[in-house]
Parts: structure tokens; C-alpha cells; sequence
């Protein structure tokens, strides 16, 4: 089931962010920039407040999937130039391949919609493969590349767009 994100949801979100960090992103990163990067990240206050506002909006949302009433997985969208752009997207390991990320993204893309934005953009490791190859399959298209240091190392950012209306 997809649902609107709650409050209460945050420290099960923060423990799925953990998990399929260490999982996606231990060939690309040190073990020390992702544990930076999930504690600056995924702290439970900047959680808590990212689900309060997206609750409040009509033009972001913050949503997750659930299993029963476990959450497995979690979106985010945020305004972005002439839509929304899909800022957080991980469901556990054991639960990906079933259908899960195209639920969570096409949930997404209904409140784009309803906010009557256009597009959806999202940014993507160029070495993240598996990543993708999954908005591929889901309508997006690469727009352009951007070299990124935000979390203290040099890489490569794939930006991704998909036409909605």
C-alpha cells in the first residue's frame, strides 16, 4: 500500500535510508561519507519536518510503501523549475524488483499532477546502473550531466526528466 508519509513514520524511514544506502551506494562511496551523509541527511528532526511540510502542500509529497504495516520503502518530491524533482526514492533491499518503485513514482507523478506541474526531473549517480535503468523504464530521459561534490566527493550526476501532462 502507498500512503501519505506521517510523522510517526520517521525513524522507520531513517532506518530504510540506512540500510539501502549502505547497500546502493558501498561501491561508490566510503563507508565514512555515507554515515556523514545519513546522519546530516536522515536526522529524525529534518525527517519529521519534511513529512509536516509535504503534508501541508499541494506541490511536494513525501509518501511510503507499506507491508503489512511495515513501511518497506519511501519517495519525496519537491518543487522544482517547472515541476517536481523526485529527491528520494529507497525501499529496502528484499523488497525491491516487485513493482514497488514504479507504485511509489506513479503515486508521485499524481501529485504532480494535481499541483499541475509538467515535469518530473530526478538526479542519479552516472555509476548508479541499476538506478538507471529503472527511470529509463519508467519514461524518463537524461538531460544532462553535472559534476557534484555535495558530499565531500567528486562525482558524476545524471539529470533525469519525464514529460507528465
Amino acid at each position: 500500500m502507498i500512503r501519505q508519509a506521517e510523522v510517526r513514520d520517521a525513524k522507520e524511514i531513517q532506518s530504510i535510508a540506512e540500510i539501502t544506502w549502505k547497500h546502493t551506494y558501498k561501491r561508490l562511496y566510503s563507508m565514512d561519507v555515507i554515515e556523514n551523509f545519513l546522519q546530516k541527511a536522515y536526522e529524525i528532526e529534518r525527517l519529521k519536518k519534511s513529512i509536516q511540510i509535504c503534508s501541508e502542500r499541494n506541490d511536494c509529497g513525501f509518501i511510503v510503501a507499506e507491508d503489512e504495516g511495515q513501511c518497506i520503502g519511501f519517495a519525496q518530491a519537491v518543487p522544482y523549475l517547472d515541476g517536481l524533482e523526485l529527491s528520494r526514492i529507497y525501499i529496502l533491499p528484499d523488497s525491491q524488483r516487485k513493482g514497488l518503485g514504479q507504485l511509489l513514482v506513479n503515486k508521485i507523478i499524481d501529485i504532480a499532477k494535481a499541483a499541475n506541474k509538467p515535469h518530473l526531473y530526478v538526479y542519479v549517480e552516472k555509476e548508479n546502473e541499476d538506478a538507471r535503468a529503472f527511470y529509463e523504464r519508467e519514461g524518463f530521459h537524461t538531460i544532462d550531466e553535472i559534476e557534484d561534490s555535495a558530499l565531500g566527493v567528486k562525482s558524476t550526476l545524471v539529470k533525469c526528466q519525464k514529460q507528465i501532462s
